[in-house]
């Protein structure tokens, strides 16, 4: 991306200086920390930006930079123009916590709240009471693999936010600077859109020029990406007055009416719903606050939040529920996979599933994002970067599993009546031949998929029948781990929407699944191809107070190709620790993931030979991976200690 003409920046400083409390000592031309890349402790990191001035300095670099994560193709949804829709509006702890890290790093990421019902959600907020809120790597990816829009927050407060607004609002030069700031960072972080937070008193002479930002502003989103979103929150009214409607009336449809749908504050009634049916330009554009901590909200949240959702539905309106992290900042982490579950369970019925496109297929290996904790094999770690395509389908009948080492989808049909059938992807792939690649532990793998035409069928309830042809070939079995290996074509007839469904059984494990159109052979990888690594920026240091150990850092650049189908690469070391208390027989262990052609080691502790330990040296192997646990590539490097 061009940096922005510093003319043009002169004139934004020029009227932002006079401004109380604006200062502007930025150049543009100098160096300046704030570019599309930021690092803690040498390590990438997703920041906000806390201020004007670190607005204007922000630049995008080069985006194959130490960091940059997007190398997986984004994977769309079905856009809902005309049904309801679900924003998820995230708001954990103040934001930034060990979600804040973009590449993957073992043994020492805390767990955190994490999604994975993707499916009941169109659009993702993330959200903090920073001024730019830029949505972290591994959130933007997560989306991104499951077909849901990812949006950032312009947010402004209390007398700061005044001040900052007025130094935005003096001037259509301004905020024009601000806005192509703000499409210029959604553009390189890969995000979709943003949700405008004006909570602070304006002047009044400035709301002509606010609603004009906002205008502008999504204008240049939907240039930039069609299916951009830019949501006002109900805060501001058009007299410049900080006072929370409930509601679309005359005082906010303004902001509304310049871009592309409200955000719609939580002390709503049913009153306030009847009377924004008369203002909404489209039902599925006015989003209607659900507040799980349950401040001011029908049901009083929590596991209620339901009943609320429930209201909404009766007039049409989308939903924006706030805060779902209520179920592990309230009720802890001991039992958060079973209450995040009961929570979204409660929700499912009343929300429409979105199907997911992919006309070329697809191919999960349904890990959730959760990676082994070799301090605490009971407590993986999460890193939401490494999710796989989440079942489209939300059931009660199935769940996701993590042992510690294998991902996998545990179905359990046994109180299912006879004719029901477990859905799990709803999808557009139109083919009437297709190739399903199955790797599961059923003996009785052949009838354990099934394509069924009826998109009804979605509700378990009302599968009494399945109206479908499948023929099923056994191409290969290959044995390993006990896990059977099968290749099935299915010869089906197809409608607009597809449902893949597992027919009853008693109990199955399936580690990954891939669906494409067409006959695809088993792909045979003899060799391996070879991953050429490099090792730049390399600095050893002695630990303080103990000369016995080496602290290295460096950064490791490979070879990655989207083309080639990778999905993740994982960086393992072996190093020497020498003859000292953590003294063993060296093993090539797992140090992190990457989804990008860099890995950045931060204090890594090898031995020190001067105490009796061997030579000072660290193999690293970086392996690519997709989706289905296949190595597409391997590479070693010695990194030797010199001084």
């Amino acid at each position: 991306m061009e940096a922005k003409d510093d003319d043009v920046f002169n004139q934004v400083k020029a009227i932002c200086e006079p401004q109380k409390n604006i200062h502007l000592k930025v150049d543009l031309n100098g160096s300046s920390k704030l570019t599309g890349r930021s690092t803690e402790d040498g390590v990438p990191v997703s920041l906000p930006l806390n201020s004007l001035e670190e607005l204007f300095a922000w630049k995008a670099n080069d985006k194959t930079d130490l960091g940059q994560s997007f190398s997986k193709p984004a994977l769309s949804g079905y856009r809902k123009i005309y049904s309801s829709k679900v924003m998820l509006c995230h708001d954990m702890a103040g934001g930034y916590l060990d979600d804040r890290f973009v590449q993957q790093m073992v043994g020492n990421r805390t767990i955190e709240y994490h999604m994975s019902y993707w499916s009941l959600i169109d659009i993702f907020v993330y959200f903090s009471h920073h001024f730019i809120t830029i949505p972290p790597v591994g959130w933007v990816n997560a989306c991104r693999t499951n077909g849901v829009a990812v949006l950032g927050t312009f947010i402004t407060e209390s007398t700061g936010g005044y001040d900052r607004c007025r130094a935005i609002f003096s001037s259509p030069v301004v905020w024009t600077y601000v806005a192509d700031q703000m499409v210029d960072i959604a553009t390189f972080y890969g995000f979709d859109g943003w949700l405008i937070n004006i909570e602070n008193t304006i002047e009044l002479e400035m709301i002509p020029d606010v609603v004009q930002f906002v205008s502008y502003l999504t204008l240049k989103m939907h240039e930039m990406n069609p299916d951009a979103q830019v949501i006002w929150y109900d805060s501001v009214t058009k007299d410049g007055v900080l006072k929370w409607q409930n509601e679309l009336n005359c005082k906010n449809s303004l902001f509304y009416d310049a871009c592309d749908g409200i955000f719609l504050n939580y002390g709503w009634k049913d009153s306030s719903l009847e009377k924004s049916l008369k203002l909404a330009k489209s039902l599925s554009s006015v989003y209607v606050g659900i507040d799980v901590f349950g401040r001011g909200i029908m049901g009083g949240g929590g596991f209620n939040s339901c009943d609320a959702l429930k209201a909404i539905n009766k007039y049409g309106f989308s939903s924006a529920i706030f805060a779902p992290g209520w179920v592990l900042e309230t009720l802890g982490q001991p039992n958060f996979q079973m209450n995040n579950k009961r929570f979204w369970n409660l929700l499912s019925p009343l929300i429409e599933h979105h199907p997911i496109k992919c006309p070329s297929g697809f191919s999960t290996g349904f890990n959730s994002g959760c990676i082994e904790n070799k301090c605490d094999p009971l407590q993986p770690e999460i890193e939401l970067g490494l999710q796989s395509l989440m079942p489209c389908v939300p059931s009660k009948y199935f769940s996701l599993g993590f042992n510690g080492k294998d991902h996998f989808l545990l179905v359990n049909a046994t109180e299912a009546t006879e004719q029901e059938v477990v859905f799990l992807f709803n999808t557009d792939v139109k083919e009437k031949v297709l190739t399903i690649k199955i790797v599961s532990n059923s003996e009785n793998v052949e009838g354990l998929f099934a394509m069924a035409t009826n998109r009804a069928n979605v509700i378990l309830s009302e599968s009494k029948s399945r109206d479908f042809t499948v023929q099923y070939k056994r191409v290969t079995v290959k044995k390993y781990r006990y896990v059977h290996e099968f290749i099935i074509y299915c010869s089906v007839s197809f409608v607009a929407s597809e449902l893949l469904a597992i027919p009853k059984l008693e109990e199955c494990i399936v580690f990954s699944l891939s669906l494409h159109p067409g006959l695809q052979p088993t792909p045979q990888v003899k060799n391996v191809p070879a991953v050429d690594i490099l090792c730049t920026e390399i600095s050893w240091k002695v630990v303080e107070k103990s000369e016995q150990f080496f602290l290295l850092d460096c950064t490791l650049v490979f070879t990655n190709s989207t083309a080639s189908g990778i999905f993740k690469t994982e960086i393992l070391c072996e190093r020497n620790f020498g003859f000292c208390e953590d003294s063993k027989k060296p093993q090539l262990c797992t140090l992190g993931w990457s989804r990008c052609s860099k890995y950045r080691v931060h204090n890594m502790k090898v031995g020190n030979p001067m105490f009796g330990g061997p030579n000072c040296s660290v193999l690293f192997q970086v392996r690519h991976m997709d989706d289905m646990h296949t190595v597409l590539g391997v590479g070693n490097l010695l990194v030797t200690y010199s001084e």
